[in-house]
């Protein structure tokens, strides 16, 4: 196995890691495992497996989509969302979206994910997708990728409530939310 990019560079460089050494790796993917370090360059890891594991897909699985919102906010919103288990990331354009959101996922959003799940110690990431054109693309984008779909809304007289029951139903769930949170 190999190691290679800014991992490899982070695992000899910041982390000091040297030939010998136990390390814990993941695909994001559900692929897990630990690894004896055999050689390390300036931008190469090589290693051997001690253990390998798969992480099983959950039964149910949460998928969250939020308007799309500054920075501190959405990194925020990245961390926490991998912390928490979510399957998928939405961020969609909403009307009151402060800000333009690009075409494509950046490359720092992947790497606060990457970031969280070493942190964590989870072996998923969640994927991450751009939705343009406000709610009516969103509708239009999920409406027949989810089991249940949830709109999340503080209004303490809200009629329908989400019980805790509604997320552990085996099945793909979406819950929305706007840029404000």
């Amino acid at each position: 196995y190999v190691l290679t990019g800014g991992e490899a560079a982070h695992c000899g460089k910041v982390l000091r890691k040297r030939p010998g050494d136990i390390v814990r790796l993941f695909d994001g993917r559900g692929n897990e495992g630990l690894f004896t370090i055999t050689a390390v360059a300036r931008d190469r890891v090589e290693l051997e497996a001690v253990s390998l594991s798969r992480e099983p897909e959950a039964a149910q699985r949460v998928h969250l989509a939020a308007g799309f919102s500054r920075s501190a906010r959405r990194d925020l919103f990245l961390e926490k969302s991998v912390e928490l288990g979510a399957a998928g990331l939405f961020l969609w354009q909403a009307e009151r979206t402060q800000g333009r959101m690009p075409e494509v996922v950046k490359d720092s959003w992947t790497t606060t994910l990457v970031a969280a799940a070493k942190q964590c110690g989870a072996a998923r990431l969640p994927g991450l997708e751009l939705i343009p054109g406000g709610a009516a693309r969103l509708i239009a984008a999920t409406s027949d990728r989810f089991d249940r779909r949830y709109l999340l809304w503080e209004a303490p007289n809200t009629p329908r409530r989400l019980a805790p029951t509604d997320l552990t139903a085996p099945g793909d769930v979406l819950c929305v939310l706007g840029p404000e949170g």
